[in-house]
């Protein structure tokens, strides 16, 4: 995972961010040794608001939620206790393949509510995507509201329409866009690892509602960052379309502002991040005040 190595001179030169590292099998580690009782606590409160959860008696079985949300109550407690504002975890393919894949920590971090109640979203990326939790990051501070991070993953010719998804880290907030958790999990499903992940485990499934978006990433060529922006609008598509990517993930079907191809030429990454509302003026002002290029493409 190239995306996955920072270099601190530059996130420091540049954005005044300094970078820590801790191995991520201490998340395994602390996992085992949470207190049994907080994860039962989760697993009653999922289990009651969850759409569903597809057991499959092999790769999701309660045991293996119970790991997944252990993982979370860990994660959560290397946070506080490094004072960490924001991070990415690499899972592909150590942890997706030997141990449990990250999806439920990544959504339930970049949520603003878990069982414990309302909290502020702490921003995490998959596949320890540096810049990409960097992005998230700045658009989380700009808006106040949870950041998605999604793949290009499908363009639908006939419909005009972007199907982004990803594995992990979108926050099911974006289900319905409720502050209320139940309005949200109730559109979630908790489905098995995919055969390509050996590991156990649930990945949460959900399709984003409706809305304006604006969406980017933060790139860097020969030590020189430019943001990349652009609209879109998240539009209602039924829901066996998941079908023609990866059913078992979430996702966001969009329509851009602009030319679509020209926009797969532009944008220097396959990973996506948006947030609701429009944000471009606010993104091209904290990019003229850092100092950096900042290209609309629509």
């Amino acid at each position: 995972m190239g995306t996955g190595a920072v270099n601190p001179d530059l996130w420091m030169e540049v954005f005044g961010v300094d970078t820590e590292h801790v191995d991520q099998l201490e998340i395994i580690r602390r996992a085992g040794l949470v207190d049994p009782a907080e994860t039962d606590r989760a697993f009653r409160w999922l289990t009651e608001k969850a759409g569903k959860i597809l057991y499959d008696g092999d790769k999701l079985t309660e045991e293996t939620f119970k790991f997944q949300i252990a993982c979370y109550l860990a994660t959560k407690e290397i946070v506080k206790e490094r004072k960490i504002d924001f991070l990415g975890v690499k899972c592909h393919y150590d942890l997706s393949e030997y141990q449990t894949a990250q999806c439920v920590a990544a959504d339930f971090m970049n949520d603003p509510w878990d069982w414990d109640g309302p909290k502020e979203p702490t921003v995490y990326s998959c596949e320890a995507d540096s810049d990409g939790a960097l992005t998230m990051q700045v658009m989380k501070l700009v808006s106040g509201l949870p950041v998605m991070f999604v793949d290009f993953r499908h363009y639908d010719e006939k419909e005009k329409v972007f199907a982004f998804c990803n594995c992990g880290a979108f926050a099911s907030w974006y289900a319905a866009r409720s502050e209320n958790p139940e309005e949200n999990l109730k559109h979630v499903t908790f489905h098995p690892l995919i055969p390509k992940y050996a590991g156990k485990g649930a990945h949460v499934q959900f399709i984003a509602r409706e809305g304006a978006m604006t969406l980017g990433r933060l790139t860097h060529t020969k030590g020189r960052y430019k943001f990349t922006l652009f609209r879109g609008e998240i539009v209602s598509m039924p829901a066996e379309k998941v079908a023609e990517t990866c059913p078992q993930w979430p996702h966001a079907f969009i329509r851009v502002k602009g030319d679509p191809y020209a926009l797969i030429q532009s944008y220097e990454n396959n990973h996506v991040h948006g947030v609701f509302g429009d944000y471009i003026a606010e993104l091209e002002k904290f990019s003229e005040i850092i100092g950096i290029d900042c290209e609309v493409l629509s």
